[in-house]
């Protein structure tokens, strides 16, 4: 007889290290967009919103006009915070989200207070 060996589930640490795209953000409650894009239903291209997760430190994100940062990333609970991003973006090297729920195909997440770029003070993501 053969013994089937049982797979610990992934942790969070391990699921969350990939590429993700933005699928749909809500800006202060609103879905602003739907991937993919379509100007006449979204009030904003996130289209190129991602975060690459590229070892267990390493981060890039690039932001919803294309432009990418480099950084440093820690996810603590349900907080993930990026940290020594390079060039600066907007508002400081630091950027924190909060109430992120990771599974294989989707990640999730808020950034609350203040958003430079947007100008809103809570955007929620899903990532695939």
């Amino acid at each position: 007889m053969g013994c089937k060996k049982k797979t610990e589930p992934k942790s969070a640490l391990e699921l969350i290290q990939k590429t993700w795209r933005a699928q749909e953000v809500k800006e202060d409650g609103t879905t602003a967009y739907t991937a993919p894009y379509d100007a006449a239903n979204d009030t904003r291209d996130y289209s190129s919103f991602k975060l690459e997760f590229t070892s267990g430190t390493d981060v890039r994100l690039t932001e919803s006009d294309g432009n990418p940062f480099n950084g440093k990333w820690t996810l603590n609970g349900s907080t993930l915070t990026l940290s020594n991003l390079s060039p600066e973006p907007t508002g400081g090297n630091t950027i924190t989200y909060t109430n992120v729920a990771v599974t294989e195909t989707e990640l999730r997440l808020t950034r609350a207070g203040n958003n430079p770029k947007t100008g809103k003070s809570n955007t929620q993501y899903t990532l695939q």
